[in-house]
């Protein structure tokens, strides 16, 4: 009986993806830079003050790449386009794109997954990806 709940309990824990996937469903946009560069900067410059518990595991290279480089965050970016979370529509496109319904899925599952403080953090973090991504066109 203790291994199920374990189980249960290790399933309903927010995975990096979750996070990362959450953060772009709240910035409401539909459209987003697919320049690693800007994302690894974007999330290494904000993993401070609240967000730090919340970002903890996407570990920075400092000194050892060309810029702070987290091989965890490349690794989720693949996953959420592989999964059809986000998306590009060719290869060489300059943004990855997220469809409504997907953050609306999206969402959902964070509302599950998080503590409201969380979900009031990922908030946060969506309105200053957004904000990043407007100042970027």
């Amino acid at each position: 009986m203790r291994k199920n709940n374990d189980l249960e309990a290790l399933l309903k824990k927010p995975t990096p993806q979750d996070i990362i996937a959450a953060i772009f469903a709240y910035s409401g946009l539909k459209s987003f830079t697919n320049d690693r560069y800007e994302i690894q900067k974007f999330f290494s410059e904000n993993k401070t003050g609240e967000a730090v518990e919340l970002l903890e595991s996407f570990v920075f290279s400092e000194c050892v790449d060309i810029y702070p480089y987290s091989r965890l965050l490349e690794s989720v970016l693949a996953g959420l386009s592989l999964g059809g979370v986000i998306f590009t529509w060719s290869p060489k496109d300059d943004s990855f794109n997220m469809e409504d319904e997907m953050k609306e899925k999206v969402i959902i599952q964070a509302k599950e997954r998080f503590s409201s403080g969380e979900i009031t953090i990922l908030k946060r973090l969506g309105e200053k990806w957004r904000e990043f991504n407007i100042g970027q066109t």
